[in-house]
C-alpha cells in the first residue's frame, strides 16, 4: 500500500493516492512517508496553497 502512495503521488495521480491514504486511515496509522508523498504529489501538479 505504501509504495502505491508513493507511485501515484510520482505521476501526479492524486485521486488514486487520496483514495489509498482514506483506505488505509480505518486500519493503519498514517506516517510522515504518507504525508510528505501527498506534499510532494500536490506540489508536482501545482497545487498548493497558502504560499506566504
Amino acid at each position: 500500500m505504501l509504495y502505491g502512495i508513493g507511485e501515484y503521488c510520482r505521476v501526479g495521480r492524486m485521486d488514486g493516492a487520496v483514495k489509498i491514504k482514506v483506505e488505509m486511515s480505518s486500519g493503519f496509522d498514517l506516517n510522515l512517508f504518507i504525508f510528505n508523498s501527498l506534499i510532494h504529489g500536490y506540489c508536482k501538479i501545482g497545487q498548493v496553497s497558502g504560499q506566504s
